[in-house]
């Protein structure tokens, strides 16, 4: 384009050079024939003053000087145009024309002398007369040489500046018509295809964008609505709660996820997430939100204007299908569901805590076993209450070491000896008074402080068997309460406490869930590791879960505590019964000792004995012992023999080792 710019002004100089030239020409043709009428009319009036008398010649000799100087001028500024014209070559003065102009100079000079002497003589001298003559006649033909030349250069020059002219228009076409072609068409097509390549870029970031945007709100794996989609569905909500009629909001938790995830691997894991995003999916309605907010963790917001009933119902049909057998390439996985309801429609749930109020359903659901619905009522909201004021003491609670163990005794089944304690937590509040590891446990494992409170009681029960052995009283043996985490952590060195020299030996309990759940290498090998070092396994609530005879052979726990639901009821059914004496006879096989919890009465142990269960424990003989109790209890203790289900006591108190 710049080319194209540059040609034309280039032409439009050339084109104003040549008309200046031509216009020059033509300016110089009618100056020459001015002069030329200025010279004639000078001639004549020499000629004729000349004529005149002397006395007439004075008075008209003024008009000949003044047509002489007119002549003279005309000649002078013909001169001086030739001298500054700029393009020489161009000029109209050839060489012919300046040498008539000499004698244009000299005929004004002869002049001149001839209308002088005109006025000193009377009549024409011969001698001035003839030289008149011949300056006419030389000037006659000064004047035809330089209109003729003046005529024949000015049409050169027409013609010269026409070709040129037709030449430079043809150059200038071609070279314009060049650039077309090669420049300006390539650059035309190249900016077309700029502009659909830019057209192209921003469609592309039109659709990066939109899929950031989708991935910002989205889970990848389920395709979900993620958390920061949820919470500015409740804020919006929030911010027009009086509009909204009736909000309810559904969390769920997937039950049996993690033995999927250990059993069949993470893949098969995404594939029931997957399933059940799907399912949620299909069963809402257009308005539902359906949100993934942990990993196996959903939430549920139902558009406005439904009922709690409507909730459940929703729940009911969801829990139908998840429970459902999936295939995965050709292996069946078996998941289940369990249900938190809140509803807006309850005077106790707002926008501000619907979400802490179907956690708290979510977890009653959780208490009561799996794949359970539970609404959030009066009842739970009493619980929530309680669970808010124990979590904002908690902390302050851990820092000033306010737990406290609790001592529960264990004994012989057969000599009735004392063999042990459980140490238990308990808890001393303002507000609560004494409250039970149940009361408190919920929030510790909330706020992940479970390990911080095991730690206190285990250092705290050290103590208090270094001072009961000092008194005397020898405990053989203590059983703790872990986690399966923190049996991980005591495993790697992490937390393995100082243990006094000659104190009683330690124990850790598992609950049977727990020990379901970590069918894994890495807690064997944590286990394995632990009895290396003197500390022996016990599984605690047994028969309330799942638990396998080839888990119990790879772990091969030391000993087994029967759950009391298995226990209480026994004396009355025979199936619990026989539940109990499957349970002695498998461990008699596989060498595990088994203590019999719930003992609430003499036809409890009776039973328990009968049955061949090895260790006692129950309110029958003690309930959970603060420390002065424990210790008054251990200087009072009685040993227990029987004979046939009869106890009889012996006089034989704890003593020490």
């Amino acid at each position: 384009m710049y080319l194209i710019f540059l040609i034309a002004i280039m032409n439009a100089m050339f084109n104003w050079s040549v008309s200046k030239s031509y216009h020059k020409v033509t300016s110089d043709f009618e100056k020459i024939t001015l002069l030329s009428a200025q010279a004639t009319d000078s001639v004549n009036k020499i000629h004729r003053l000349l004529s005149l008398s002397l006395e007439d010649r004075a008075r008209y000799a003024e008009s000949v000087r003044l047509s002489l100087s007119l002549m003279d001028k005309s000649h002078q500024e013909l001169m001086a145009a030739a001298k500054v014209e700029p393009f020489e070559h161009l000029s109209s003065m050839t060489d012919p024309q300046i040498r008539g102009s000499e004698v244009l100079e000299r005929v004004v000079s002869l002049g001149r002398q001839l209308v002088d002497s005109a006025l000193l003589e009377e009549g024409k001298p011969a001698d001035v007369f003839r030289f008149s003559t011949l300056a006419t006649s030389q000037f006659g033909r000064v004047l035809n040489t330089l209109t003729t030349d003046t005529a024949e250069e000015q049409e050169t020059l027409s013609r010269r500046s026409l070709i040129a002219t037709f030449f430079l228009s043809s150059v200038l076409t071609l070279l314009v018509v060049g650039t077309i072609l090669l420049i300006f068409i390539p650059m035309e097509n190249r900016i077309i295809l700029t502009n659909k390549e830019l057209e192209e870029e921003k469609l592309k970031a039109v659709v990066a964008k939109k899929a950031t945007e989708f991935q910002a709100k989205h889970d990848p794996l389920t395709g979900l609505a993620n958390r920061r989609v949820l919470t500015d569905a409740l804020e919006s909500i929030a911010t027009n709660e009086t509009s909204a009629e009736n909000v309810i909001l559904i969390r769920i938790d997937l039950d049996r996820f993690k033995a999927v995830n250990d059993t069949f691997g993470h893949d098969a894991g995404d594939h029931i997430l997957k399933v059940v995003g799907t399912i949620l999916t299909e069963e809402m309605r257009d308005g539902d939100l359906v949100a993934r907010v942990g990993g196996d963790e959903f939430i549920i917001l139902l558009k406005d204007g439904c009922t709690s009933e409507f909730g459940r119902c929703v729940c009911e049909r969801l829990l139908g299908r998840i429970v459902e057998s999936h295939d995965y390439h050709g292996k069946t996985l078996n998941v289940g569901a369990s249900f938190g309801i809140a509803s807006t429609e309850n005077e106790m749930v707002n926008m501000k805590n619907i979400i802490v109020c179907a956690d708290a359903a979510l977890y009653e659901a959780k208490k009561r076993g799996r794949c359970r619905i539970v609404a959030y009522d009066l009842k739970l909201h009493a619980e929530e209450v309680f669970r808010r004021d124990i979590a904002r003491e908690m902390l302050s609670a851990i820092e000033r070491s306010e737990f406290e163990p609790y001592f529960q005794p264990q004994l012989n089944a057969v000599t009735g000896e004392l063999v042990g304690v459980e140490v238990l937590a308990r808890w001393s509040t303002k507000t609560y008074g004494v409250l039970l590891p149940d009361d408190f446990l919920p929030v510790a494992h909330e706020l992940s402080e479970v390990e911080r409170i095991d730690e206190i009681i285990f250092q705290k029960a050290m103590n208090c068997f270094g001072r009961l052995k000092a008194m005397g009283i020898f405990v053989p043996k203590a059983s703790f309460n872990v986690t399966a985490r923190r049996i991980r952590n005591l495993a790697e060195g992490n937390l393995i406490p100082l243990i006094p020299q000659n104190g009683p030996r330690i124990a850790f309990e598992v609950l049977e869930s727990v020990f379901v759940e970590e069918q894994n290498n890495d807690f064997a090998n944590a286990v394995h590791r632990l009895r290396k070092n003197g500390i022996t396994i016990e599984i605690d609530d047994f028969g309330s879960d799942h638990a396998s005879i080839v888990g119990l052979t790879n772990l091969k726990p030391d000993l087994i505590k029967i759950d009391q639901r298995l226990v209480l009821p026994a004396i009355d059914v025979k199936e619990f019964r026989a539940f109990m004496q499957n349970i002695v006879k498998m461990a008699r096989v596989l060498e595990i000792k088994v203590v019999a919890e719930g003992i609430e009465t003499e036809l409890h142990a009776d039973l328990a004995i009968t049955l061949g269960c090895d260790y006692l424990q129950g309110f029958y003989f003690s309930g959970p012992l603060d420390f002065n109790s424990f210790k008054s209890y251990c200087r009072s203790f009685r040993r227990f023999s029987s004979e046939k289900g009869k106890y009889t006591k012996t006089d034989d108190p704890v003593l020490s080792a």
